[in-house]
Order: C-alpha cells, then structure tokens, then sequence
C-alpha cells in the first residue's frame, strides 16, 4: 500500500480494476512495464475473480505448462504444511 509520507502518491492515478480516479491511499503493483493502482476494495474484489480464474484454469484439462508449474509448485507446498 502507498502513502503520501512514502513520497509516492496514487492522486490522479486510475484504478486498473474500476478504471476511476484513485486517491491516497491505493494499492499499486509494479511489474514489467507497467504500474498498476488500485482502491482497496477493489484489489480485493480483483483477488478473488483472479483467484477464481486459476481455480477455473487449474480444473480444466490439459493444463498449460506454466498450469503444470503451478500444480507442482502448489503439491509441495502443501506437502510441507502437512495439507492434502
């Protein structure tokens, strides 16, 4: 989460997820290119479609190489917490 003290402000910025002006303070991801800035009850309705998304992909099959990944990834995981 950004703050004005931080010296980064998201005033004038939109929200990826709603496309609205966002205000301080906001969410902000940074990858490659690109920042993205969210309102916080967006970023938690984004989580969830997004994470219902991966659910959906992970169901279907064939899965995608980087689904596999993941599927590997997520059985190891869970192997050292002691989860099904």
């Amino acid at each position: 989460m950004i703050t004005q003290s931080e010296g980064i402000t998201a005033k004038g910025e939109l929200c990826f997820f709603c496309g609205q002006p966002t205000e301080d303070p906001a969410i902000q991801w940074t990858g490659n290119p690109h920042t993205i800035f969210l309102h916080p009850t967006c970023a938690v309705d984004f989580l969830l479609r997004l994470a219902r998304d991966v659910h959906e992909m992970q169901c279907k099959g064939p899965l995608p190489e980087f689904a596999s990944a993941y599927q590997q990834y997520a059985a190891g995981w869970y192997a050292g917490r002691g989860r099904p």
